[in-house]
């Protein structure tokens, strides 16, 4: 562990002993803990370009350690490796899920890389129990709302909202644009508010994350489906969607919205596979060096 972060890390938890019990889950966010989930469980061969999800936390490492060799540029988070588990769908929600409790449990912030979207629900039950509620922002191409009694990639936020681990009137959902007809009824049932591509071209994602932020209140859990990128910026995702959007206007939202109180953040689906010369990868490498910096402040 680099000096500087363990140095941090020793400071902050000595400031955070003299607070009062009551006030120290609220005031101590500043550690940041890397946790990759190498998993394909719950990915839909039918619904994918490919299914090698479980490689994206490697390939993410790699490309970071590239995007900062050379560089004399601080990393704002520790890397606990990647979870160990039986690749089955509920063996890997049970430690998502778990993983995450600990995690804030000890007061940190997880920042977890996928790995098939599905982790989601995991992540989403793992922050009910340890948080409470919270408003969701949601990137992806899909609403993943498919009313399927088996839990897969594109059912994962419908069991959500069936076991209230998550609240349709605090889930914002940015990029979508392939919404299946079972999926239009329960947005509309459950009041889900949605942002598709065009919307940024017609309003613009300065007043868009404005709007989240007056409608949606703190703290935030966002998860990040790099499908929810135009696949000319990211063409290495499981399922590459057309018209979305830019990976600007995507990190404007996340570092505005990491200026509030942000209690998780997820990058899922990235398809080593599928990219293009490690494009995706170096993509997410980018929105994580610069996402967990405004985390950190």
């Amino acid at each position: 562990m680099p000096d500087f972060i363990a140095s941090g890390i020793w400071t902050n938890q000595v400031l955070l002993a003299k607070l009062p019990v009551n006030e120290r889950k609220i005031t101590f966010m500043s550690i940041i803990k890397l946790i990759g989930v190498p998993t394909v469980a719950g990915c839909r061969t039918e619904t994918s370009k490919a299914v090698d999800q479980n490689r994206g936390p490697a390939a993410f490492r790699s490309a970071y350690q590239l995007l900062l060799a050379g560089f004399d540029i601080p990393c704002h988070f520790t890397d606990a490796g990647d979870l160990s588990f039986k690749d089955t769908i509920p063996e890997m929600l049970r430690a998502v899920e778990e993983e995450v409790v600990k995690t804030r449990a000890a007061n940190e912030l997880p920042l977890l890389i996928g790995g098939s979207h599905t982790l989601t629900l995991g992540t989403l039950r793992g922050l009910k129990r340890s948080d409470g509620d919270f408003s969701m922002i949601y990137f992806d191409a899909h609403p993943d709302m498919m009313p399927r009694e088996d839990i897969n990639y594109g059912s994962s936020i419908f069991h959500a909202l069936r076991e209230g681990v998550v609240v349709g009137s605090r889930t914002a959902m940015l990029g979508v644009r392939q919404i299946e007809h079972p999926e239009e009824q329960l947005i509309r049932q459950h009041g889900v508010t949605c942002y598709p591509p065009v919307d940024f071209v017609r309003r613009g994602a300065k007043e868009i994350v404005q709007e989240i932020k007056l409608k949606f209140p703190p703290p935030y859990f966002l998860s990040l489906d790099l499908d929810a990128i135009d696949p000319i910026y990211a063409p290495g995702v499981t399922s590459p969607t057309p018209l979305g959007l830019s990976p600007l206007d995507v990190l404007f939202i996340c570092e505005e919205i990491c200026r509030e109180s942000v209690i998780a953040f997820e990058i899922v689906e990235l398809s080593p596979v599928n990219d293009r010369d490690d494009e995706t990868a170096n993509l997410t490498a980018g929105f994580v060096k610069s996402v967990s910096a405004s985390l950190s402040r």
